[in-house]
């Protein structure tokens, strides 16, 4: 109960997110935006990180930071891709439809165990028969590797499946009913790229099991300097500058873009995303079900963008569909449970 609720926590400081991208104005590009948050999140994070690394014994410590780099690096990557697409599908696309198809990401968890399963099988299948892998001192056929061993990588079950769909329906009739409170005209090209946010959030919520013991904060700390390097690189090499109120920084020169950074970088960052990378500890919730409860997010992004003044009153029709989307989020963690974590 007390980690449900913690997730319920980064559920309503989660969804503020694309709000605060918003109040920065329109100005500055995607990546540019991102590098602002990112990079006042570290600032932020890094006496927490600092404090932590401290108190860890040496040899501990010493591992830790060796091991860092190459586990931070692609986690760190999706992250700040996740976050542009977020910017660019908010600036495109209606605000209910871009916090719609971001917070997809269960869909692309069933996808990955579905592929991960027909995988094990295909390798269990032909690795056993000799006709594909590594051959042994004698000649033998070695058997498959761990994860892709069919008894560890099972299909998503029914109820995962439906699960996961009946929420997407759920957000899908939500949004279709709030036509009338868009700020922006729905484009295909914002849905899809809402859709690729969900994609790299899923990989991103996966990516974060790589922590392992690693202290909470040493871990959110590099991850994102590293987004914060990688988007201000792609904000650069995408026509960005160094200066001015919309260069990479921008957020010091602007008292606005100040206080919508300083808003982005301590409620949905450093609460929400520490909030998510605590609650993935393996031990604690799956990915998947973090994911699943994530799906709650459209609901309250839409009321605080529209408690804020970014867009209409939300269709008292369309919330009707919420039972859905929390219907699902019950017979996905129901299926979770049942055939163990993934």
């Amino acid at each position: 109960m007390v980690y449900l609720s913690l997730a319920m926590v980064a559920v309503l400081t989660g969804s503020s997110g694309p709000t605060w991208f918003k109040l920065m104005g329109s100005d500055p590009g995607p990546f540019v935006k991102v590098h602002w948050r990112m990079t006042l999140t570290a600032l932020i994070q890094a006496p927490l990180a600092f404090f932590q690394l401290y108190n860890l014994e040496r040899e501990k410590r010493k591992t830790v930071l060796s091991q860092l780099p190459r586990l931070v690096f692609p986690v760190g990557v999706c992250l700040s891709l996740h976050f542009a697409c977020v910017v660019y599908s908010v600036s495109t696309t209606s605000f209910a439809h871009a916090i719609a198809t971001i917070n997809t990401a269960p869909l692309f968890f069933t996808a990955f165990f579905l592929l991960r399963h027909l995988a094990s099988l295909f390798s269990q299948r032909y690795m056993a028969s000799g006709l594909i892998g590594v051959k042994g001192s004698g000649g033998e056929a070695l058997s498959s590797p761990t994860f892709l061993d069919p008894s560890r990588s099972p299909p998503p079950s029914l109820l995962e499946g439906s699960g996961a769909l009946l929420a997407f329906c759920g957000v899908c009739a939500l949004v279709s009913l709030d036509s009338a409170s868009s700020d922006l005209p729905v484009t295909l090209g914002g849905d899809v790229v809402g859709c690729m946010a969900s994609l790299f959030m899923a990989l991103y919520l996966y990516g974060g099991r790589r922590r392992g013991d690693t202290p909470l904060f040493a871990w959110m700390f590099p991850l994102h300097v590293c987004a914060s390097a990688i988007s201000g690189a792609l904000a650069l090499v995408t026509g960005g500058s160094v200066g001015g109120g919309d260069g990479l920084l921008g957020w010091t020169v602007s008292q606005n873009a100040f206080g919508a950074t300083l808003g982005s970088a301590v409620v949905p960052s450093l609460v929400a995303h520490s909030l998510i990378n605590f609650l993935t500890t393996p031990g604690i919730l799956s990915p998947f079900i973090v994911a699943m409860i994530l799906n709650l997010q459209p609901i309250s992004g839409n009321v605080i963008a529209w408690a804020v003044g970014l867009q209409g009153q939300p269709s008292l029709l369309s919330l009707c569909f919420v039972p859905l989307i929390v219907l699902g989020l019950l017979l996905s963690t129901w299926g979770k449970q049942s055939v163990g974590s993934k």
